[in-house]
């Protein structure tokens, strides 16, 4: 699609996705985060996009190409769920 074709231009505001993480990895990545020994490079990365639709569930994936790299905390690459679309 091209840049053209989408008249749309929405902020994507990026949240810490670490709930999906299951099982003990996500404990541990709790304790992490609590203790202060890491933090989430993505959590409150914005970014303006010019997207087809404004309503997430056009924009939610249309937002998770423009993030391609996986977290180096909880190894997850992003997905729709992981963006507030304003």
């Amino acid at each position: 699609m091209a840049e053209s074709d989408k008249p749309w231009e929405v902020q994507v505001y990026f949240r810490c996705r670490r709930g999906r993480v299951l099982g003990l990895r996500a404990l541990d990545i709790e304790q992490e985060i609590a203790k202060g020994r890491a933090v989430c490079p993505f959590k409150g990365k914005t970014k303006l996009l010019r997207v087809s639709h404004p309503a997430d569930n056009r924009a939610g994936p249309e937002a998770a190409t423009a993030f391609p790299e996986k977290c180096p905390i909880c190894g997850l690459s992003p997905d729709r769920y992981d963006f507030d679309i304003r």
